[in-house]
């Protein structure tokens, strides 16, 4: 290939103009003129690469926020099927005894608790909030509960008390966080 002046210094001028903008990459300007490619090409390759990139980086992200709602979502269930289960009025024959299942449930809320505020970063507001509020009816409904125990005693009323915050208002809470999670992942 023959080179002129005006190539030249054409060349000279694209190369400067995309070393001032930080868009291009010179490897692959100067491997595109070495091959005798055009500043379409060029550019071209360029962009493909950097989508390509961005696409990689984006997929990696989302991947990793999937697999912490997958998770985070096991340790809620996990969670409220816990206290669900400590906080039952009737309570099985041969199950756990209470005091296992209160050790059982505040395990699993710290668990739960911890990873959420580990990785809240990867939740958008409205989710963090949700998850939040889940948090506070499970403490409200765990300290409803150990008042309605105190000292061997048991209050009937503040134990349903405890119950109905576990069955009426957590599940609810559930349920909206639960379609939260589903519209991320992009199931309908």
């Amino acid at each position: 290939m023959i080179w002129n002046y005006s190539d030249i210094y054409g060349s000279f001028q694209f190369a400067k103009w995309s070393k001032k903008i930080k868009f291009m990459d010179i490897r692959s300007i100067i491997l595109a003129l070495l091959g005798g490619f055009g500043i379409n090409e060029i550019i071209n390759n360029v962009i493909n690469y950097k989508i390509h990139k961005h696409k990689v980086e984006f997929e990696t992200i989302y991947q990793k926020r999937i697999d912490i709602l997958s998770e985070l979502y096991k340790k809620i269930d996990k969670t409220e099927r816990l206290f669900q289960s400590l906080m039952a009025p009737f309570q099985e024959a041969g199950d756990l005894s209470q005091k296992e299942k209160a050790k059982n449930a505040g395990q699993a809320a710290a668990e739960f608790l911890d990873y959420f505020r580990e990785n809240r970063i990867y939740l958008n507001d409205s989710l963090e909030m949700k998850i939040n509020s889940m948090n506070e009816k499970l403490r409200d409904a765990w300290i409803t509960f150990k008042y309605a125990n105190w000292e061997g005693k048991i209050d009937t009323k503040e134990w349903i008390n405890a119950w109905d915050k576990i069955k009426g208002e957590v599940p609810i809470i559930s349920k909206e966080i639960k379609k939260e999670f589903r519209e991320i992942m992009g199931i309908k």
